[in-house]
């Protein structure tokens, strides 16, 4: 990969190429702005080359409009929800720490439960909960870190939850790397596989600027 960036000594543009032995053949270039001296760019490249290489799964899906909050290089955790029996829905009523859902639920005896509500920035909490008074009512083992929206109003929309049995429920981390904002109603998110590697080299010495740039 190429990443070009703006150097303040040479007064020109400068170009970082990785891996260092030139044995790529098909470069991919990227140029960011703001980047304006060589320890940033090595850091910005290190980290795109690394997810270039770790990339396995891309990810597009259509999210409420709290994901305008997101921005690119966000951490986010999806649960794929194809792959196992979840009830999805809104929050519509609740009673200390008991809520009303959208939907009958269905849960599992003798096992463990929870319900995942998503936050106004478009952050998750997941919460133990047992069986509530109703088919649609849980009754959670403490209350969420941000106040239940159960009605349409100043607040935005209801709160949104995903509720499942633990064994099935597995969030996978993904990594934002574009916002289509453009839906008045609706974001298209489009994100990749996270993974700690993306930024091993953030600890790591940065080489001399003349064995790197020629």
């Amino acid at each position: 990969m190429q990443f070009v960036y703006a150097d303040p000594d040479s007064e020109t543009s400068e170009t970082i190429t990785l891996p260092l032995d030139d044995s790529a053949t098909k470069l991919k270039k990227f140029e960011i702005a703001g980047i304006r001296n060589f320890e940033q760019a090595w850091y910005r490249a290190n980290r795109e080359y690394a997810k270039l290489r770790g990339q396995r799964i891309t990810l597009e899906t259509t999210t409420t409009l709290d994901a305008r909050s997101q921005l690119p290089n966000a951490r986010i955790d999806v649960v794929d929800n194809t792959r196992f029996k979840a009830f999805d829905g809104e929050v519509v009523g609740q009673s200390g720490l008991e809520l009303t859902l959208s939907q009958d639920v269905e849960l599992t005896p003798s096992a463990a439960h929870s319900i995942v509500l998503m936050k106004r920035d478009g952050s998750l909490q997941s919460i133990a909960c047992t069986a509530g008074s109703a088919p649609n009512k849980v009754v959670l083992a403490s209350l969420p870190a941000e106040a239940i929206v159960t009605s349409y109003g100043a607040d935005g929309i209801r709160t949104i939850f995903s509720f499942a049995v633990d064994s099935a429920r597995g969030a996978m981390a993904y990594l934002v790397q574009e916002l289509d904002i453009t839906d008045g109603q609706y974001v298209t998110l489009r994100a990749i596989n996270y993974s700690a590697d993306y930024y091993t080299a953030d600890t790591a010495a940065v080489p001399a600027k003349a064995s790197v740039i020629n």
